[in-house]
């Protein structure tokens, strides 16, 4: 009940609230000015007994289920928050400010350079697996070349790939010996700030669209490690096909220019420069330079890079504080509706980029509680046309992989990679990992 309740508490601000727009009563305690008790008390979700948990729900959800697996509705302890509106505690592994029921208990942190967790004893480990590691060390390293260059030492059993390195480390760490690939759902691509002349115009975003050669992008910045796409989601999360849109957004300079010239900019004339925001790695920087050089090129435009930390970016993308944003998605539950609902509806709680069609939200409003699962697919595919097709919000360049790098002697990580790692492979099923004697 704890985690519903802090999930829709105002004072909270939860961005993943949406997901949970069905439970009686969680809009009208989120839209309010501030807690509420008794708003509190009406949202639809209440212990029945020790064992049993009651939600009423405003309609039915076919996806209700997955989202209940979702870390917004895990059990929050009560006995270290015991109101929905208590901040989370800091200081990490002081004795006492944190609860554990995975398969490791953080024992130290030191900020931005590492945790070290230890087993968790009192675990109740699935199907007998329990954790075989007696110390498990995570260390932060944002500078990816800096982590290979660790990993040849020895000193990472495991690491992300720096992309601009792809060829090398495949070449050097031999494709599926220690280095590994796989498809991620996730889609990356050029959102735009839409309340933001003249990027309100929707030939203006189709031109930059069509000003980017996706497979030349994909070739410089990341070696070709990438899936170059003109859909938003995924053929395999119930989208498109890479090249579905190909005819409308994909790379052509002359229908770029074209286009450009329609919404009152002919060869750039007057068009204001605009700033690429992006975060401090290599990858990031390549790609907002391929992009700037495109958009000269082709639409004979400036634009200008602001290069800034990941927690500065992530506040001014929250805060619609953008004009140009190479960002996108990875999926948090494998449904389509993961990536619509609350990215492409009018004031949904993640548009920062403020896309609003009434197409789409008619359709979000069709699809949203529709138990036909064949026709709410539909529904979800034909809003995907519509984002893709009108740039409404984001003009997608390709869909990402996964990268590793795992010693030979890991066990539990390659077994175990899956789309929807978030920070390592196989991070949903810790307890798995070890070493080979």
């Amino acid at each position: 009940m704890l985690a519903i309740h802090r999930t829709c508490n105002p004072d909270n601000a939860g961005e993943y609230q949406y997901v949970l727009t069905t439970i009686v009563g969680c809009d009208d305690h989120y839209g309010a000015d501030a807690f509420d008790q008794a708003l509190e008390d009406a949202i639809g979700v209440k212990a029945t007994d020790d064992l049993t948990i009651e939600f009423t729900l405003r309609e039915p959800q076919p996806t209700f289920p997955i989202i209940l697996s979702l870390w917004m509705t895990f059990p929050a302890p009560v006995h270290l928050l015991p109101n929905s509106g208590d901040k989370w505690p800091e200081g990490a592994s002081a004795p006492g400010k944190l609860a554990y029921n995975g398969p490791y208990v953080l024992t130290s942190y030191a900020p931005q350079a590492s945790v070290e967790l230890a087993p968790n004893a009192n675990w109740a480990a699935p199907a007998g697996v329990s954790p075989t590691l007696d110390k498990l060390i995570i260390k932060f390293i944002d500078d990816l070349a800096t982590a290979a260059d660790a990993y040849r030492n020895n000193e990472l059993s495991s690491t992300d790939v720096d992309l601009t390195q792809l060829e090398t480390l495949r070449s050097d760490f031999g494709d599926g010996v220690e280095y590994f690939k796989f498809l991620a759902p996730s889609t990356r691509g050029l959102e735009m700030q839409m309340k933001t002349p003249p990027l309100d115009n929707e030939k203006v975003r189709l031109a930059f669209s069509r000003a980017i050669d996706r497979e030349e992008l994909n070739r410089v910045v990341v070696q070709g490690g990438n899936e170059p796409t003109t859909s938003w989601l995924p053929a395999v999360t119930g989208g498109a096909d890479p090249d579905a849109y190909a005819d409308t957004v994909g790379f052509d300079k002359d229908a770029a220019a074209t286009l450009l010239a329609d919404a009152g900019y002919p060869n750039g004339e007057g068009f204001p420069v605009l700033t690429i925001l992006v975060g401090d790695s290599p990858a990031a920087k390549l790609t907002a330079e391929f992009l700037q050089q495109s958009f000269k090129t082709n639409l004979n435009i400036d634009t200008e890079i602001e290069i800034v930390d990941s927690a500065t970016r992530s506040d001014r993308f929250t805060n619609e504080q953008f004009e140009l944003f190479p960002g996108g998605w990875i999926q948090d539950y494998p449904d389509p509706e993961n990536w619509i609902l609350g990215l492409f509806d009018t004031g949904g709680t993640l548009n920062n980029y403020n896309c609003s069609m009434q197409e789409i939200d008619d359709l979000v409003d069709k699809a949203r509680f529709n138990t036909n699962d064949t026709e709410r697919k539909q529904q979800y595919a034909d809003i995907n046309e519509l984002i893709s097709t009108h740039a409404c919000g984001i003009a997608p360049y390709w869909h990402e992989n996964n990268h590793w790098l795992i010693k030979q002697n890991v066990v539990g990580m390659r077994e175990n990679m899956a789309g929807q790692d978030g920070a390592m492979p196989g991070d949903w099923a810790a307890e798995a990992w070890g070493l080979a004697p």
